[in-house]
């Protein structure tokens, strides 16, 4: 039973939090849709906004109309811009009700705003929030827009390499976006970025359908005729750019744009050989243009232009005019770059000087700080590989001690054990010797109990015997019968008894031979071996290296 309710409960949370993601979709749905209804007709909606209390904004729905109502004054009139004070509330409560799109669509008119008040710095920290957002819902046409948006920013201040940077970043995410079904915005951004790279068909085959299928009511229907007419500008078609200049021109009101319709429509006529309207236009395009605008790129091709015109005429001071206001226009893209004065620009260069030098010689001291450190490793490593090589070779000489201790205690412990079979050869011999009958009667008793058989040195089985010597005597009996093959078996014998440690006597006993026989042997093996008369036989096989 418990089983069954805890189903019923997994079921029912399973089931609640589809409803609210699906809940989630579906107005997100309806609020891109009335985004759609905005930009393709802001008219058709502004009137209902207008009916909507938003003197006020409480709450998401209210913010909503807000937003919505913002937008649709802004399409149709780009000069209107609401109170940044109530989108900043709007944004407030879209962020607390997690709303991206919303989010993303109050940011972008914030940038707008700043971009209006020439505020660089809050314009881009306004973008680059709007980012984060879309990086975190994966929108790839958002993301699209926000790097072209960025891209198109830093053209107009003149900063190529970041305007580069972001439209790359921009062509990135253009790769996942389906061209097709995209809307009317982020079709026109694609173009922009065609114009931007030269390609200029494509962007004329990507404009005039959207030309033609947008009315003049839509909110990007004066963006459009405007970047058509700068692809066909650009494709020095006069008369298709003139067509759609002078028709754009009557129908937008922004003040922003009069000047780039105004010089290109000059542009125009003069290539076309109709100077008085080149005349005409340039009159209109320099009065359009305050002394509070921005510059603009097409400025100076503008007065270029107008150069040209009067060496044309033989106007060569209206030339010289024109040919200054070119060199102003640098001069001010050069302070705009710098920032400030020229002035303040050789101040800042010093100051980067400064903190260049400044770096380096931060650089200097850690190279100087890591060399030391690396200095003092590298001694402190070669200190205790020292230590550890004395520790090696203390360790070395205390196996070595342990094992010459070792072998002296087998060596004392061999030839004891020898002796000790030997002795009972020596007694044999003596008696056999001196008391026959009775060492007779000895050896009986011996055999009866087989201790003369057990005994290797009184048969003929000495491999015992040489196994030991080879064992504690470093191999002696292998090398002397290598070395000295001309010996005979008694020859060996002697050699590896002399070893041994016996002497002359014992010798005698255990072969049962008379002293002077093994003195007789030991003459023997002198002249084999090559030694002086009367020295010591194993000293000088030892001590001569004989022995190979």
């Amino acid at each position: 039973m418990k089983l069954v309710t805890i189903s019923y409960i997994s079921i029912s949370i399973t089931l609640s939090l589809l409803l609210f993601s699906c809940a989630q979709n579906i107005e997100d749905d309806l609020f891109e849709e009335k985004i759609s209804i905005i930009e393709n007709n802001p008219y058709s909606i502004i009137f209902k906004l207008d009916s909507c209390q938003t003197s006020k904004i409480v709450n998401e729905k209210e913010a909503t109309n807000f937003l919505l109502k913002s937008l649709a004054k802004n399409y149709i009139n780009s000069n209107d811009y609401p109170q940044k004070e109530k989108l900043e509330l709007c944004l407030k409560i879209f962020t607390k009700k997690r709303k991206a799109q919303k989010q993303l669509e109050t940011l972008n008119l914030f940038a707008a705003i700043y971009k209006n008040e020439g505020d660089l710095a809050n314009e881009v920290k306004t973008i680059k929030d709007a980012l984060v957002i879309a990086h975190e819902i994966q929108d790839k046409t958002r993301l699209f827009q926000f790097y072209s948006y960025l891209s198109d920013m830093y053209i107009r201040k003149f900063d190529l390499l970041k305007f580069i940077k972001y439209q790359a970043i921009a062509n990135q995410y253009l790769q996942d976006i389906n061209i097709k079904e995209s809307n009317v915005h982020t079709k026109l951004l694609i173009a922009k970025s065609l114009l931007y790279s030269e390609q200029y068909n494509k962007a004329v085959d990507l404009l005039y359908p959207i030309s033609q299928s947008i009315s003049q009511n839509h909110a990007y229907y004066n963006n459009c005729k405007r970047l058509l007419g700068i692809s066909y500008f650009k494709l020095r078609q006069w008369e298709p750019c003139i067509n759609i200049i002078l028709e754009v021109l009557n129908q937008d009101n922004s003040t922003n744009n009069k000047f780039t319709y105004y010089s290109t429509l000059t542009y125009c006529y003069y290539s076309i050989g109709d100077l008085p309207k080149a005349q005409k236009y340039k009159k209109l395009a320099i009065s359009s243009k305050k002394e509070s605008d921005k510059i603009r790129y097409n400025e100076i091709e503008f007065y270029k232009l107008c150069a040209k015109f009067a060496k044309a005429n033989q106007n060569i001071q209206e030339e010289i005019e024109c040919l200054d206001k070119v060199i102003d226009i640098y001069k001010q893209v050069v302070q705009e770059l710098n920032g400030g004065t020229l002035y303040e620009a050789i101040q800042s260069y010093a100051r980067m000087n400064e903190q260049k030098e400044h770096e380096q010689q931060v650089k200097i001291y850690q190279y100087c700080a890591l060399c030391l450190i690396l200095i003092l490793a590298i001694i402190t490593i070669m200190y205790i590989n020292k230590k550890k090589r004395h520790a090696y070779e203390l360790l070395s000489l205390q196996q070595q001690i342990r094992a010459l201790e070792g072998l002296s205690k087998m060596q004392e412990q061999t030839k004891s054990f020898v002796l000790r079979d030997f002795e009972v050869a020596k007694k044999i011999a003596v008696l056999k010797h001196t008391q026959k009958e009775l060492g007779s009667k000895l050896v009986k008793e011996l055999d009866r109990f087989n201790l003369i058989k057990e005994n290797p040195l009184l048969t003929t089985q000495w491999d015992k015997f040489y196994h030991y010597i080879d064992l504690t005597f470093d191999n002696f009996y292998s090398k002397i019968t290598k070395s000295y093959p001309i010996l005979n078996e008694k020859e060996v014998q002697l050699c590896c008894m002399l070893i041994a440690g016996f002497k002359t006597e014992e010798i005698a006993a255990i072969w049962m031979k008379s002293v002077f026989s093994v003195h007789k042997y030991k003459t023997n093996i002198r002249k084999k071996i090559d030694a002086p008369e009367a020295s010591n036989i194993i000293t000088f096989l030892t001590e001569k290296s004989l022995l190979q």
